[in-house]
Order: C-alpha cells, then structure tokens, then sequence
C-alpha cells in the first residue's frame, strides 16, 4: 500500500491511489509499527490518493486515539480533491494537523 518510513518517534507514510475498507490490515499493521516502536506522531502523506472511504476515516479516528493516549498525535499531508472534500466534510481539520 505505501512506503513506510520511521525515525524519532515518528512514522511517515505515503498512502497510494485508494484508502478503503480493504486496507485494514495493512493500516493495523500501522498501528503495531507505532506501539513497536514507541511511534508518537504519524505522518500521512495524501498526495497520491484519489479516494478515501468511511472506514478509512474511521481507521485514522482509531489511529489518532492510539496516539492520543501516549501524547502524540497525526498530521495529514497534501490531501486534495475528493479526499480533501470528504476531510473538510467530516471536519478533520477540527481533529488532525492538516498541512
């Protein structure tokens, strides 16, 4: 699905053309990276998504709440189009650094 990245305590990665459903077990294998290794900020980079589904915001929803709880927190990068839509919709910039 994307290119991972970790170093001091963040993780980088890159979210290709479409973030659904079927991308649950690579996003919880996300969620195990950063409890690996003490991960407190995960960046997203939404430059190459096109499309983005409720269960995908539901999966950063969980991820910020992980995060959350050891003081961290998300930034979502470069969303635009319909996935910039679907976050100003759902009012992610009230929930997550957007840049």
């Amino acid at each position: 699905m994307s290119n991972a990245a970790a170093s001091h305590n963040e993780l980088h990665v890159q979210v290709h053309e479409k973030f659904t459903f079927t991308d649950s077990e690579w996003f919880r294998n996300i969620l195990n990276t950063i409890e690996q290794k003490n991960v407190t900020r995960l960046i997203i980079d939404f430059s190459a998504t096109q499309f983005i589904d409720s269960a995908a915001l539901g999966m950063l929803l969980l991820a910020r709440e992980e995060l959350g709880k050891r003081g961290g927190g998300i930034t979502l990068l470069r969303a635009q189009g319909q996935v910039d839509k679907i976050f100003k919709i759902s009012h992610f910039h009230t929930l997550f650094d957007m840049r």
